[in-house]
């Protein structure tokens, strides 16, 4: 969601406001389980070469829980001991849980991270109100922004084909794909004729012997990851999108 998000707001605006130059970076170089951990340093120390070139004014740092809480802490001290302004953007689902989770030290912690912030962008009301009661900043720092997509065409479907059932993000237990899988097989049980498409990254492997163990590989394809031309190929081909998470923020599948 984030790198779909980033895509989308640099993209418009290179479009639309060319007085802003643009600068995307990574905080690791991979996905990968050991990877991400060892590229991260790496990529910090880049964003702070950047920063000691004087090739940034504003840090536009996005925040989701978790691991990226504290990385993104780093590099906004970064930013911020060079006199770069920061503005932190919250993403991510379930962030009020991972704060509640979370001891009184490293609570204040997060709290002083986003009270450092020149200004905090919320994705809706509800990470609003989060933001003023829970992490106590001044109303006058908390900016409400939600989500933005480019706008899509309609596409007539093929009357007698069978229904196409779409599913985008990453495959998983917090998305709910165990669900949809478990759903999917009840449709066939039912003798019901449809196509199912599962886009995305994750754990794919475990998302496909589920699919064999329900009886319905049959019937759902596994692309992978999908890039923004591949989403919208499926998204135009389907007849229902469907989005079973445990938890989400605003989920860019659904705009």
């Amino acid at each position: 969601g984030i790198v779909r998000m980033t895509a989308y707001l640099t993209r418009h605006i290179q479009a639309h406001i060319p007085d802003i130059e643009t600068r995307v970076y990574r905080s690791r170089y991979s996905d990968r389980a050991v990877l991400k951990h060892l590229t991260a340093p790496l990529a910090l120390a880049a964003f702070a070469v950047e920063c000691v070139a004087r090739r940034i004014d504003v840090a536009h740092i996005n925040v989701a829980s978790r691991g990226s809480t504290w990385r993104k802490l780093l590099y906004q001290a970064v930013a911020q001991a060079l006199g770069l302004r920061t503005i932190l953007h919250l993403h991510g689902s379930g962030y009020d849980e991972f704060y509640a989770s979370l001891p009184a030290r490293q609570q204040a912690a997060v709290r002083a991270f986003f009270a450092r912030a020149d200004a905090v962008v919320a994705l809706g009301d509800h990470w609003k109100r989060f933001m003023l009661t829970e992490l106590r900043l001044p109303a006058a720092k908390v900016v409400e922004i939600p989500n933005g997509v480019p706008a899509a065409p309609a596409v007539a479907r093929a009357p007698n084909a069978a229904p196409a059932i779409a599913f985008l993000g990453e495959v998983g237990h917090r998305k709910g794909v165990d669900v949809l899988i478990d759903a999917l097989a009840r449709l066939k049980a039912d003798g019901l004729a449809f196509t199912a498409t599962i886009g995305g990254n994750g754990d794919l492997e475990t998302a496909r012997a589920h699919a064999a163990r329900a009886g319905v590989t049959d019937r759902i394809a596994f692309p992978g990851w999908v890039d923004e031309a591949g989403a919208d190929k499926v998204l135009r081909g389907a007849d229902l999108l469907v989005l079973p998470s445990r938890a989400e923020n605003q989920p860019v599948a659904i705009l």
